[in-house]
């Protein structure tokens, strides 16, 4: 038992089918599954190109002659041999901080190429962005954080214990045998910190 395949945020699946769409930026810290949400994504996609900034530097270079969508694109297509075509593939920028004239390129993703799925993320967005400023109304904004003691214990598989807090009543006092396990749980969710990659490990 581990965490769910298709485990993203259920606001990404709202933004894929949203209209207008604008090109999406996801903030929070590391190992909060920012990247492997995507990457779920993606398999709904006929086609998923992902670039990662600091593994890849060379990338960068693509947005320094100008941020014309259409020729990142065509760029970005040759230089990784993969199709990306609006309407089926999803463009991933991870790490995208690590390329500061990537953010701004958005705005113009969404003006000129809307109909292409253009995802950003990052752990250290919030120092970029206040360097360069985002356009207001261009991009839209998704925060992730580590997973709830409830997601927890769903993906421990403890279905009675889930439904156990979800139907008791506060009033009553919980069982004491109930108390002991969930205590114990919750010690435990607090030393891994809720962070999915950490979590799936441990369930392997």
């Amino acid at each position: 038992m581990g965490l769910p395949k298709d485990y993203f945020p259920w606001s990404l699946r709202q933004w894929v089918s949203s209209k207008p769409r604008k090109p999406l930026l996801m903030r929070r810290a590391r190992q909060v599954g920012k990247t492997h949400a995507v990457r779920e994504l993606g398999k709904r996609f006929t086609h998923f190109v992902e670039i990662n900034f600091e593994k890849r530097p060379d990338f960068i270079e693509v947005f320094e002659k100008n941020l014309d969508p259409a020729r990142i694109v065509n760029t970005l297509a040759t230089m990784t041999n993969q199709l990306i075509m609006p309407g089926k593939t999803l463009l991933f920028f991870d790490e995208i901080q690590s390329c500061p004239k990537a953010i701004t390129a958005l705005r113009y993703f969404y003006e000129e190429m809307p109909e292409l799925h253009v995802i950003g993320a990052g752990s250290l967005l919030d120092f970029a962005i206040e360097k360069i400023g985002v356009p207001v109304g261009r991009i839209q904004y998704c925060y992730v954080y580590p997973l709830s003691f409830m997601e927890y214990l769903a993906s421990l598989g403890n279905k009675s214990l889930f439904e156990a807090i979800l139907s008791h009543q506060v009033q009553q006092p919980l069982e004491e045998i109930l108390h002991a396990r969930l205590f114990e749980l919750l010690g435990q969710y607090m030393l891994l910190g809720g962070m999915p990659e950490i979590i799936a490990e441990l369930l392997k």
